[in-house]
């Protein structure tokens, strides 16, 4: 028989006394600023590690605990395009001067750097940092005449291909606006000024092509972690009213829905099971979709173009940039929080759902969590419900750098609820409140536990029996008896521990 201890802190944020129409205030974690406007930032998967992008020509990288850089590099031209692995110990970042630059977290000097020969707008990198693509431009000449998509692994400044479009007109592929990889490595998505184009790592042949026509410019392209779902945002010069959001699947150049916005599309986003589909436009608004219908599950008027978008990796949120920072919820179109700021030019959000980074003009990189701050910027307990949890192991020792899952059924824990830090700590605000849970773990430490969360009442008691047999990613479990106390201190902080005991099959 072995004994765990499993320690679940509920924090509940201040009660407001009545209901606040107006949106949550929120506060950044840091901000820092740099010589010139931000137009690219991205986050590790736990929320470590941010890399910026900025047109002072620097690459930033950061760590969530300060604003202070780990280190910065200074490329030869405005650096409009920044991607960082999820594990954060890749970094590339393309520049006006030309080049693709990689750096692996521990140094700010580039260990490779690809002359594209152009201006590079776009990159991104695979999930463990072996793979990289990108897109650039043409600067020999005038007028833009053509571009490439390169693709390289990180162990050589030699592309394994290139692809060269050319302008775009009587129905060429165009310019190539944005680029995105899959986690795995194994697919390429490309928005051009006509087209989207969708690739095997294999092959510099696109898989298929989709036309979009000579009046529309594809500004983004996002795509699930497998590959296997695509989106596409365009901006359409006439009418400006076209502007569409497109989803295709990897099988087909046919999309398998398009919704008109009302105005340019300027950024998508996808889930990493491509479940859900987030888009910004010009029109001011910010939408969610599933991948099963072009109707949105929602829609949002921020009340000034929306240049970016984000969604975590579960489509629990949504993050947008506009004249300032938003959160959503997938359930609702009624912002989480807002920060409000200059405008923001790029969005992301942790993996986990944890972090989110902004960056815009005013040079700014804003960190926040996604827990609604405390003190004056409380707003609608509805909104604000948080939960830290603090996991141990059975010799009282944290649980540290372990995926965390939960769900509502036993033996369906597989829910992604977020990795533990050093200290085994880790923050939700998934509202949980009058459900029923069941939590388990990668390394199989916890499976199969039953709890109640916070239900509104002022206090309470509950004790409850689980047993079950959980599924993939849990090991099997059995005789597992839960005591579950949950205290309330003066209604608005909520403490709960847990006694789990048992033993492991």
């Amino acid at each position: 028989m072995t004994i765990a201890l499993l320690f679940a802190h509920f924090l509940s944020l201040a009660f407001a006394a009545s209901p606040i129409a107006a949106q949550t205030a929120q506060s950044p974690l840091w901000s820092y600023a740099a010589g010139d406007d931000i137009r690219s930032v991205s986050i590790s998967s736990d929320g470590s590690y941010i890399a910026a992008g900025s047109d002072d020509g620097k690459v930033y990288l950061f760590s969530s605990a300060s604003s202070t850089p780990v280190w910065s590099y200074t490329t030869g031209g405005w650096v409009r395009s920044v991607a960082i692995s999820p594990d954060g110990n890749y970094l590339v970042a393309g520049s006006y001067d030309g080049n693709v630059y990689l750096f692996s977290r521990s140094s700010s000097t580039p260990f490779l750097t690809y002359d594209a020969g152009e201006k590079v707008v776009s990159v991104s990198i695979s999930s463990d940092g072996s793979y990289i693509v990108a897109g650039s431009w043409d600067t020999n000449a005038y007028y833009y005449s053509y571009s490439k998509i390169s693709v390289f692994s990180r162990t050589s400044s030699t592309p394994l291909w290139t692809h060269t479009t050319d302008k775009g007109v009587d129905g060429s592929e165009g310019l190539v606006n944005s680029v995105k990889i899959s986690s795995d490595g194994n697919y390429i998505s490309a928005a051009s000024a006509d087209n989207v184009l969708f690739f095997s790592r294999g092959s510099s042949t696109p898989s298929w092509t989709y036309d979009a026509g000579n009046v529309g410019t594809m500004n983004s392209a996002a795509i699930s972690a497998n590959g296997g779902y695509i989106a596409a945002g365009d901006y359409d010069d006439v009418p400006t009213t076209d502007g569409k959001v497109y989803l295709f699947t990897s099988a087909s150049a046919t999309p398998s829905w398009s919704y008109t916005v009302g105005d340019s599309v300027t950024s998508v986003a996808v889930s990493s099971a491509g479940d859900y589909i987030a888009a910004g436009s010009w029109s001011n608004r910010v939408y969610l979709f599933s991948n099963s219908s072009s109707t949105p599950t929602w829609n949002y008027n921020t009340g000034n173009w929306v240049e970016s978008v984000a969604i975590s990796s579960d489509g629990s949120y949504i993050a947008a940039g506009t004249t300032g920072t938003f959160l959503f919820s997938r359930s609702s179109s009624a912002p989480l929080w807002k920060h409000t700021s200059s405008g923001v030019y790029s969005v992301a959000i942790s993996d986990n759902g944890s972090y989110i980074v902004s960056g815009g003009v005013a040079n700014q990189v804003n960190l926040f969590n996604v827990a609604v701050s405390t003190g004056e910027n409380a707003g609608t307990a509805e909104n604000q419900v948080a939960f830290t949890f603090t996991f141990l192991k059975s010799d009282g020792s944290p649980l540290s750098s372990t995926t965390i899952y939960w769900g509502t059924e036993d033996g369906k824990e597989n829910t992604l609820l977020g990795t533990t830090d050093s200290q085994g700590i880790l923050t939700s605000s998934e509202n949980f409140a009058g459900k029923l849970l069941y939590i388990a773990s990668s390394d199989n430490v916890y499976h199969g536990t039953k709890y109640v969360s916070l239900s509104g009442e002022t206090s309470s008691s509950v004790s409850m029996y689980a047993t079950g047999t959980p599924t993939t990613p849990q090991a099997p479990s059995s005789d597992l008896i839960v005591y579950v106390i949950i205290l309330a201190i003066a209604g608005v902080a909520v403490t709960a521990l847990v006694l789990v005991r048992g033993k492991k099959a």
